[in-house]
Parts: structure tokens; C-alpha cells; sequence
């Protein structure tokens, strides 16, 4: 069972000359803390873990208040933890941060399925984004579907292999859905399983051999004079032309639709956008310059305060097909389309195929066939790894034979010193 701790901040004290006293349990490597309180550094003991008596020629520093809170607190987190113990319960640096922020969870598997799945789409709204939440409520809604049509009340200790059978059947065969939805469905799922085993509400283990894995899906991306026509045609309608500039905006940019949504006046700096992502593991703001094109599609909407239309991202999906269709960007494509865990190829054109989530990935290709190289790649778009650009990166014919042309001119007859670039 870990332990807890208090020290102090004596490097940062504030005006006063306070310091925060905090509150801390390691656990796994990480130490969770908890502001529990202000005092200065000459009256905190360092051995003692608690605020010292002032001396008498000082004012009163409410050590006694503030030393019983402490006790207080140190009391109710090792009894609490103590019942995770007894109930053999792995506690986790989230389950800490729970308890930190002021949520205790019920170490009884008594607690329902569904009262179990509400809270964890409840804790969540406070941590993950808008659209992750989202997706949460879709596989709750899904899985009442399928308890619904196939009569299987669903409890946490019917979570068997049995079930993911039936479910397996009922998302592919009955929904007619395509296999990559169903390993979505069966990850966020077991994600939630763990999360409800971690709080003593599940103790099955089945759920781990729920192994259905997304197939890698064919990466369609328009080409630059694809991209062009769009950029260039002519709308009659103001939807289309509003929609076809966010887009081209997301070529140009890197940025997914949800975070061009969020782009106001004040994240251009000095002919750049500076913005946050929310996806994006660390501090460091997003430093996308604003070319000459983008700046053409800012212009546009220079009455607003956002630098972009406003739109659904369901609307934008419908609309931008319509767009597509108009400015004839038809190209069939083959693509590998998984129904039931096989691969089977299809042809389909691109104002069917276009969505978007495709602007990154235009972005990506077309920015490597320009010759920008991964790490700015990486840099802009706000992708960490390298294995992950790649995995969006189509790389087209023309980018082929340029890349090629070296090797062209080493085979008839150059050597490979006049091909040294300096």
C-alpha cells in the first residue's frame, strides 16, 4: 500500500512568504500531490512532516488547525486505501488522482453494469475530449442496442467469451458494420472493463482475449492537382465554398477539423499559427506558418472573430463530398474494404472517399512530395512519432519518380560523387 507524504515548496514562495504545503503518494513511478495548505519555511519541519510552534515573540501561524488537517487527512487516505488493499485491488496513479480531486469509488462488485458505464462516461467529460466522450456514449448506445435485439442482459459477470461471440455476430452480421468498427467497439469496451477492474467493480478476466484487431485501411489522399481544382473551382453555392476552404485550410495547415474549428485572431502571431491540441502530450504550442494560400482563405472571413466558418463535422463530411462531386475530383481508387475481418478490393471514387479526416493526411503526402522532410513534418502537425507520419504517408507516383531520378542517373553511368548533394 503506498504511503503518504507532505512536504513544502520552499522554492516557490509567494509574495508573503509562503510556501504550498503538498500532499504526495508515489505510485508506479509517479508521484500524485495535493495542495493541502500555506505556510512559511522557517515554521515547517521537515522531519516531522508538520507546521512548527512559532516562537513567542511571533504571531500566531494556526499550526494547530493546520497539523490536525493534516492528521486528518493522512487518517482517511490510508484507511481508504487500506480497503483497496484488503480487497486485493491494484491502486493506480488515476485511482489516487480520483481520490485527490475528491472521488471515491465503491469497492463492491454490487455496482451495476450500467450505473458503472454512466460514471465512467461522467469522469471522463471533466479529462477527455468533447469527441472522445462522444464515442463513449456511441458504444453505450451500442451495446443497449445489442442487449435490446438479442435479449442478452448485459452484467459484469456475463463479460465472457460466450458474449463476445454474440456480439462479434450481432456488430458484423446483424448491424452490417465493418470490421474496423467492431475492433473500435471492442477496444473502448475492454478499456472500460479495466477501468471498472482497477475500482473492484469487475473481476472477470475474459475480457482480455476479446482480440479483434483494425485492419490497416487503404490511405487515399488527393493529389496536388486534385487539390488545386478544389483550391480554384468556382462555387455557386456559399455551404460548398465554405466548406471546401476549411478544408483546403487543413491541407495547408496539418490541423484536424477539430482543432481548425477552434482557431480565432489571436492564434496568428508574427505570420503563424500558434495553437494548443489538446491531443498533443506535452506544453509545447503547434508553430504552423501561414502561406500565402491560407492567408488568401483567412482573408475571406476577416469580419469574424474565427478564423474559419463554423460547421458540424457531420455536415462538413456531407457537404464536402457534394464539393468534391462539383469540382469533378472523381478519380476511382482501389481500396481494401475489411467487412468481416478479410480484406476484399472495391473501387470507389474520391468525391466518395473524401471526409475529414483526409486533410492531415493531404497534408502529410503532399508536403513530403514538396520535399519537406519528417522531422518538420512532425513539427507542424504535432505527431510524435515517426512510425505514425509514416502510417498516414501516401506516397504518390510522381513523388516515386522524383525520388528515384538519383538512382536513375547512378545506373546510366554517373558516379556517385556527382551525385553527392552539397
Amino acid at each position: 500500500m503506498p504511503n503518504l507524504n507532505y512536504f513544502i515548496q520552499s522554492s516557490k514562495v509567494n509574495k508573503r512568504g509562503f510556501a504550498s504545503i503538498k500532499a504526495f503518494i508515489t505510485v508506479d513511478y509517479k508521484n500524485v500531490t495535493k495542495a493541502m495548505g500555506m505556510v512559511k519555511p522557517k515554521h515547517w519541519s521537515t522531519s516531522k512532516q508538520r507546521v512548527k510552534a512559532p516562537r513567542s515573540d511571533e504571531p500566531d501561524n494556526n499550526y494547530e488547525t493546520i497539523n490536525g488537517e493534516l492528521a486528518k487527512f493522512l487518517g482517511e487516505t490510508m484507511a481508504y486505501f487500506l480497503e483497496f488493499d484488503k480487497a486485493k485491488i491494484k491502486i493506480t496513479p488515476e485511482i489516487v488522482k480520483d481520490y485527490f480531486n475528491g472521488t471515491k469509488y465503491q469497492l463492491s462488485s454490487k455496482m451495476e453494469f450500467w450505473e458503472a458505464f454512466e460514471d465512467y462516461i461522467s469522469l471522463g467529460e471533466s479529462k477527455q475530449e468533447k469527441n472522445t466522450v462522444k464515442s463513449w456514449r456511441t458504444t453505450r448506445d451500442y451495446l443497449k442496442g445489442f442487449e435490446t435485439s438479442q435479449r442478452y442482459i448485459l452484467t459484469f459477470d456475463n463479460m465472457s467469451l460466450d458474449f463476445h461471440d454474440k456480439f462479434t455476430n450481432y456488430v458484423l452480421n446483424t448491424k452490417k458494420q465493418h470490421y474496423n468498427y467492431l475492433a473500435s467497439l471492442t477496444r473502448k469496451l475492454k478499456a472500460f472493463l479495466n477501468w471498472s477492474a482497477e475500482r473492484g467493480y469487475y473481476h472477470g478476466t475474459d475480457h482480455r482475449k476479446f482480440k479483434v484487431e483494425e485492419k490497416p485501411g487503404t490511405i487515399v489522399t488527393l493529389t496536388v492537382e486534385e487539390y488545386r481544382k478544389l483550391y480554384n473551382f468556382k462555387f455557386k453555392s456559399k455551404s460548398l465554398a465554405r466548406v471546401r476552404d476549411i478544408f483546403c485550410f487543413g491541407c495547408l495547415t496539418g490541423l484536424r477539423i477539430s482543432d481548425l474549428k477552434k482557431l480565432t485572431k489571436e492564434n496568428v502571431v508574427d505570420g503563424m499559427i500558434i495553437t494548443h491540441m489538446k491531443k498533443v502530450k506535452n506544453d509545447q504550442p503547434l508553430r504552423i506558418p501561414i502561406l500565402p494560400q491560407a492567408q488568401a482563405i483567412i482573408d475571406r472571413y476577416s469580419d469574424q472573430h474565427f478564423l474559419l466558418p463554423e460547421i458540424s463535422e457531420q455536415k462538413f463530411n456531407s457537404y464536402i463530398k457534394k464539393a468534391a462531386k462539383e469540382a469533378e475530383i472523381t478519380t476511382p481508387v482501389k481500396i481494401l474494404d475489411f467487412k468481416k475481418g478479410v480484406g476484399a478490393e472495391v473501387v470507389k471514387t474520391k468525391d466518395v472517399l473524401i471526409h475529414a479526416h483526409m486533410v492531415r493526411k493531404t497534408f502529410i503526402t503532399l508536403a513530403f512530395a514538396a520535399g519537406m522532410d519528417i522531422e518538420t513534418i512532425k513539427e507542424i502537425s504535432g505527431i510524435r512519432m515517426e512510425k505514425t507520419v509514416r502510417r498516414y504517408l501516401t506516397i504518390s507516383n510522381e513523388t516515386l519518380l522524383n525520388k528515384t531520378k538519383r538512382f536513375s542517373d547512378i545506373m546510366g553511368g554517373e558516379t556517385l560523387s556527382d551525385l553527392i548533394i552539397t
